[in-house]
């Protein structure tokens, strides 16, 4: 792979005979095309290439929660490109062509922000969500009383034909580390099992906690 500067017909993309050009961040990217092979890929590699396939669509999903949750920016690497890394390999689970993701190993952040403890998730009447938490009484130097908690809600619907709607709800400022409690609504015309994540961030944005699953919940009406 190298980096090309535009000359006199200006900056292009695509693949011109071997060479392939796109442009990734602020960088111009030229690398040889893939050579074409007629041999059927291994088990190994096709366990590979699902893996990735599946953990990617998954975690597209949740992309506006990824890149609050995976701020630090000092490598190459973007924060989808950091959150797919780890939950390839951390939560999925089977082997091909029976691949499954485990939700509660999903890694929505990742930081040294101080996380809070015990958290705890429950549903009460109108549709509302409550979560609960306890703060530590010395936090980590960095974290301060006033860190923003994101809460990621998801619900994962099947119908007769066996296609898959996902339906995702951010609350980016669901409330405060010091409040130790919050309520929400979620305001999805949709029921079902729901799983929940939480994690905090710092009120510029710069620093994250790691998520915590807060587990699953169920409402049996639309909401």
């Amino acid at each position: 792979m190298s980096h090309y500067k535009p000359g006199a017909i200006g900056e292009f993309t695509g693949k011109t005979g071997q060479l392939v050009t796109c442009r990734w961040k602020r960088k111009k990217i030229g690398r040889d095309a893939p050579a074409k092979t007629r041999n059927e890929a291994s088990i190994a590699l096709k366990n590979q290439r699902a893996k990735i396939g599946l953990i990617s669509k998954c975690l597209h999903q949740f992309h506006s929660a990824i890149k609050v949750g995976y701020p630090d920016k000092s490598g190459d690497k973007s924060a989808m490109n950091r959150a797919v890394k780890y939950n390839l390999q951390h939560a999925v689970t089977g082997t091909f062509p029976d691949l499954v993701i485990d939700y509660t190993k999903i890694q929505l952040s990742s930081g040294w922000l101080d996380q809070i403890y015990r958290p705890t998730i429950s549903v009460v009447p109108r549709g509302i969500i409550q979560v609960n938490w306890l703060n530590s009484v010395n936090i980590k130097a960095g974290s301060e009383e006033n860190d923003n908690v994101f809460l990621t809600l998801c619900n994962e619907q099947i119908n007769d034909e066996g296609s898959r709607t996902t339906y995702v709800v951010v609350f980016p400022t669901a409330g405060t580390r010091s409040a130790g409690t919050v309520q929400l609504k979620i305001g999805l015309k949709t029921k079902g099992t729901f799983h929940a994540w939480i994690f905090l961030t710092s009120v510029d944005g710069k620093r994250a906690s790691n998520s915590r699953y807060l587990g699953s919940f169920t409402f049996s009406q639309a909401v």
